[in-house]
């Protein structure tokens, strides 16, 4: 008795079927050739494959990337209405997951099924190398867009009523090796936009906020970085009445920065105070780190970027986790008992919210922020 296939193996039976039928067609290990006669079903059966066999072997993983879409746009329009702007810009993986959900899960199996119909593995290790590089490749940009979702709803907790943006400057290699690799380049103003734009993965002359914002809750300027990349060059002029940490001596934190899902935030009476986080020598102290966890059952081993970042960068506020499931007891006690002991500045306060979209969850950040605020002007 022959075992019933699975939807998708059922639809890639049918793909191969039509494969049969139109002789015009050559898929082999040489070449690929879908005339333009038949390429418009073929792509239809083809990518029918594909979104089932998603759909079959990891609902959970689309729908969960359906929902990020649908809460990040619906933040975003949100924030368009509050400050009045014309539009909201991420990089480019970052705007086809949100987007497009769907097409942004189905993106690692389309060369892995044409290898499936060229021979070179067998139905069960396609299905094997399918579901790891879907897999790895979410798990690697939701934290991005969790983030975003997080950010966008500040802004809007914040009650911003100004958004400001900074011109980047790029600094071609070759200008950094004629130098030996000290640019001296001048910081950009913050200037008020009516976009946002979310900073890209690229290299640049310096580590920018993502926006600054007005806070009519803090009468305060806000700015907040997340996705941060190494600076290319040194600022010219820095206000020296801020806390500067030298990069050469903590310059492992660069590769924590990197890592998706950590944002940090900084608050300023004046927007240029808080316009440069970093160039290629020093980063500015920040006044509180954000560590989003989207994924269940995490640990506190987890946390080690942002412990790592919390000993280092020393915010003056405290850290906060915002995660989307719940947490163990565990890792609560785990947090509580855990200090630093060489540096007791890195013990500042580190709060757990638990947050599955729901934006009023997040209302215990901005009481830090006010209380931070009026304590600052009464010290």
């Amino acid at each position: 008795m022959s075992m019933t296939k699975s939807t998708w193996q059922n639809r890639y039976l049918l793909l191969k079927d039509f494969i049969s039928k139109h002789e015009e067609i050559r898929i082999t290990t040489e070449f690929t050739r879908i005339p333009k006669n038949v390429r418009e079903e073929f792509y239809a059966r083809f990518d029918d494959v594909r979104k089932t066999f998603v759909e079959e072997t990891m609902p959970e993983l689309l729908q969960d990337a359906v929902t990020l879409s649908q809460n990040v746009n619906r933040e975003e329009e949100e924030v368009k209405g509050l400050l009045g702007l014309e539009a909201v810009e991420y990089n480019v993986v970052l705007q086809w997951l949100l987007l497009d959900p769907q097409g942004f899960v189905l993106r690692e199996t389309f060369d892995l099924l044409f290898g499936l119909l060229k021979q070179k593995y067998e139905s069960g290790v396609f299905e094997q190398l399918a579901k790891q590089n879907v897999t790895s490749f979410f798990r690697e940009n939701f934290p991005r867009g969790f983030e975003k979702w997080v950010e966008l709803s500040l802004i809007q907790l914040l009650k911003a009523d100004k958004m400001f943006q900074f011109d980047e400057c790029e600094v071609p290699l070759a200008d950094a090796h004629r130098v030996g690799g000290n640019v001296i380049e001048e910081v950009p103003l913050p200037v008020e936009s009516r976009r946002l734009e979310f900073r890209g993965e690229a290299e640049k002359a310096f580590i920018l906020p993502s926006f600054t914002i007005n806070s009519a809750v803090l009468n305060h300027y806000v700015s907040i970085r997340s996705d941060a990349q190494n600076a290319m060059a040194v600022a010219n002029h820095i206000n020296e009445t801020k806390d500067w940490l030298r990069l050469d001596s903590a310059g492992h934190i660069m590769e924590a920065l990197k890592k998706p899902g950590i944002t940090l935030l900084y608050v300023a009476r004046k927007p240029e105070d808080i316009a440069l986080i970093a160039d290629q020598k020093k980063i500015l102290r920040p006044d509180m780190i954000l560590g989003c966890k989207v994924f269940e059952n995490w640990s506190y081993d987890n946390l080690e970027t942002v412990n790592l970042l919390r000993n280092s960068l020393k915010p003056r506020i405290g850290t906060f986790i915002i995660s989307k499931h719940a947490v163990s007891e565990q890792v609560h006690n785990e947090l509580i008992f855990t200090r630093d002991s060489e540096n007791k500045d890195a013990d500042s306060p580190v709060k757990i919210l638990v947050s599955d979209y729901d934006k009023d969850s997040l209302a215990p950040i901005i009481d830090s922020l006010k209380q931070w605020v009026v304590g600052t002007a009464s010290s």
